[in-house]
């Protein structure tokens, strides 16, 4: 990511890793609802807020600040 810094292959590295835990994560969330019964502990109401909550928080996490990023050299030179 040109945000950060990285080539490509550590970018690659990083997204499987990212995309692998929430792969787990929500196997995880999906088990407990079938299995521990999750759905009759916490209310439908708290799981939807938490379902919009976390990819809020994603957002603002992830988004591109000017702390953080590099400027990006012009590809045409203008």
């Amino acid at each position: 990511m040109i945000s950060f810094g990285w080539d490509g292959q550590l970018t690659v590295k990083i997204l499987a890793i990212c995309m692998a835990f929430v792969g787990v994560l929500s196997i995880g969330v999906a088990s407990s609802f079938v299995f521990c019964r999750l759905g009759n502990l916490v209310s439908p109401r708290v799981s939807y807020l938490f379902s919009i909550l976390i990819p809020i928080a994603m957002y603002v996490l992830s988004y591109p600040y000017e702390m953080t990023s590099h400027p990006v050299q012009k590809y045409n030179g203008e």
